[in-house]
């Protein structure tokens, strides 16, 4: 069969604002690479439009569909494009009305017969890991059997939405292929400044699921258990970004790359070894490291590492369901300085349950703390997550957005909680001067210039203090 798969139209510009001009940028998206590569596999033709990548609205897709032979369309949902998505699905079908328009995505999953409710052109929802239940439901109708035994599906009969039994989670990631990169303009994927140091810089996902419950992360698409690539598979990626698309870096996109220490150790053996020399960054939770690991990981390659952090009360991580302590997270950041690895911080501000010496306290703790870049951002009550079901039974200071664009990380204009003891304007004002305040801090200047290595850094720099300045009204 012949299918295509689109990343929708979705100008970056509007979540990001102003900090999109301090250094935003774009990766491959991997859900739709994996999808490619298995339809490949499976003898199918295979295109993708990312039209955040080729910067196209919907008119340029609207003229790059017209003419183009295709059965089936998957169009990736996460939430903040989710209406655009849905415009998408109309936009396929009034282009090829024949077509089967398929949905699939972290948002999709979260709320699978909503989805279908509000986009009347798409035809069927894929729940969860899309790879084997995507595979399966193409050979269905190519075959012409019957969809609704396929498990992991929701989808439309005789004008109904049904839903089938979850599929469950693909057990071995080493049996997927590795992504369909060459369907990808490999060229237009730059990171944003923060997470890289050479270009070009591409995105690796390791693992698959998480073993902890944060109130804020969903859980819709990979599941709580871990599942992870063996280092033989991993290293097989990483040498094909390198010798195929020139990478000098890569950004391990795992929600904690640290989960397991031995395979972490493992994986720095091996780059060592093998000489790949490639810089690299991750993500980790902060009780998961020391300074013996970072220190390996730093010898292997490692310059950054991502903590989220969260915030600076035991009473808000204890809200949010972190499970770990201020004390772990001081730790963590002096292991990784000492370890000669940058530190990038993520903090949540307006958190269910938060005051306002509580949202205060977090902007001290960060200043306090120092690390290379921190960024703060207004809770999202994310459909799947805890947070989400809480707000939709609540009522006064908290409420959920109405329209799906408002949900994302840089919506200080429209935040869905108000701390008490705060007003919405404050809230405002105190999340645009974080930021500013943070990066013009005589410790975070500091160790910024000390850091810089070229005159390309130095433009980095300067661009990000430049969109920053941009917040301030």
């Amino acid at each position: 069969m012949k299918i295509l798969l689109i990343n929708p139209p979705f100008t970056v510009e509007k979540p990001w604002g102003d900090l999109y001009k301090a250094g935003g940028g774009n990766s491959v998206p991997l859900g739709l690479a994996y999808l490619a590569a298995c339809a490949e596999r499976h003898g199918h033709e295979v295109c993708v439009i990312d039209c955040v990548a080729l910067a196209w609205d919907v008119g340029r897709l609207k003229a790059g569909l017209k003419g183009r032979d295709f059965q089936v369309a998957g169009i990736s949902v996460m939430t903040p494009m989710a209406t655009a998505a849905y415009r998408t699905a109309a936009l396929v079908r009034s282009v090829n009305p024949a077509a089967r328009v398929v949905l699939g995505g972290p948002h999709v999953s979260a709320l699978p017969i909503e989805s279908l409710n509000e986009c009347p052109e798409a035809d069927f929802v894929v729940v969860g890991e899309g790879e084997e239940t995507f595979m399966t439901l193409l050979s269905s109708l190519e075959h012409n059997t019957r969809t609704g035994e396929i498990p992991g599906l929701a989808y439309r009969e005789n004008r109904e939405i049904f839903r089938t039994p979850d599929a469950g989670h693909v057990a071995d990631l080493d049996a997927l292929p590795l992504p369909a990169y060459h369907l990808f303009a490999m060229d237009l994927y730059r990171p944003p400044v923060t997470k890289y140091r050479r270009l070009p810089a591409f995105s690796v996902v390791t693992g698959r699921g998480c073993p902890y419950s944060c109130s804020f992360c969903s859980k819709a698409v990979h599941g709580k258990r871990l599942r992870q690539r063996s280092v033989a598979n991993v290293m097989q990626e990483l040498s094909l970004l390198k010798e195929r698309y020139g990478a000098k870096g890569i950004i391990f996109q795992d929600s904690s790359l640290c989960q397991d220490r031995q395979w972490v150790l493992d994986l720095c053996e091996a780059m060592i070894s093998s000489g790949i020399n490639l810089e690299w960054s991750c993500l980790s939770r902060v009780e998961q490291v020391d300074y013996p690991l970072l220190r390996r990981m730093e010898q292997a390659g490692c310059w950054q590492i991502s903590y989220g952090i969260e915030s600076g009360s035991q009473k808000t991580l204890d809200l949010l369901r972190k499970n770990n302590t201020l004390e772990q997270t001081e730790a963590a950041v002096v292991a990784a300085h000492r370890a000669g690895v940058q530190v990038r911080a993520t903090y949540m501000v307006a958190v269910p349950g938060e005051a306002r010496e509580d949202v205060l306290s977090t902007i001290r703790y960060a200043k306090k703390l120092g690390t290379m870049y921190a960024s703060f951002q207004v809770t999202v009550p994310l459909p799947g997550t805890v947070i989400y079901e809480e707000a939709r039974g609540r009522k006064g200071t908290a409420c959920l957005p109405s329209c799906w664009e408002d949900y994302h990380f840089f919506n200080k204009d429209m935040p869905f909680f108000i701390p008490e003891g705060m007003s919405r304007e404050e809230l405002r004002t105190i999340c645009e001067k974080a930021w500013v305040s943070y990066y013009l801090s005589f410790r975070v200047v500091l160790r910024h210039l000390c850091s810089l290595r070229s005159f390309a850094d130095f433009q980095k720099y300067l661009g990000g203090m430049k969109g920053l300045a941009r917040m301030i009204r």
